[in-house]
């Protein structure tokens, strides 16, 4: 047994090398070589394209501060204070925008929830809007008075009005209907 195992062992049979025809696998290994002149080539063009980048980075820095820049008669116009009504933000504007929207709410909300004349003379006057809302529900919305010739208050058509405005479109419509009578679907 023990000759047995020795032979599996080495990979030898009692006749000499075993050899499985079915099974193949390569007889060289990778080429090195290829594999590390790919790597240096690759590393050298990066390195290039890197140092390229570089210099054209500093060519537009020189180039850049090479340069001297003049205000435009707009940009230096800009900087005295707008005339008024300033917009919000606008330099020389008192206010923020936030604190201005909140007095313009506060504002508001005391029209809708004051008492006040809108027209003396007229009678017309402001209520709070939840006192509109209970004479609103006690009274009732205002009727419309009935026009008549109209079904709450929508015109009726008589069938000698219906005729007249179709014209046109009644008649292409019953010409397209006598083309397709003797079409089969």
């Amino acid at each position: 047994m023990s000759a047995i195992r020795s032979h599996q062992d080495s990979g030898q049979g009692e006749f000499g090398p075993v050899r499985n025809l079915n099974v193949r696998h390569e007889t060289s290994d990778v080429n090195i070589r290829a594999v590390l002149w790919l790597g240096a080539t690759l590393m050298a063009g990066a390195l290039m394209a890197y140092l390229f980048l570089w210099g054209l980075t500093d060519y537009f820095k020189a180039r850049q501060a090479g340069r001297e820049l003049n205000p435009t008669p707009l940009a230096t116009e800009r900087r005295q204070i707008p005339p008024e009504p300033r917009l919000q933000g606008a330099p020389g504007h008192v206010e923020s925008g936030i604190t201005e929207w909140h007095r313009f709410q506060e504002q508001e909300n005391e029209l809708l929830n004051s008492y006040g004349w809108i027209d003396r003379q007229a009678g017309v006057v402001r209520l709070p809007v939840e006192r509109a809302k209970e004479l609103l529900l006690q009274k009732g919305l205002p009727a419309l008075p009935e026009i008549p010739g109209t079904v709450n208050n929508r015109r009726v058509l008589r069938d000698s009005e219906a005729g007249s405005e179709t014209g046109s479109a009644g008649r292409s419509a019953a010409r397209s209907a006598k083309r397709t009578q003797g079409v089969r679907p």
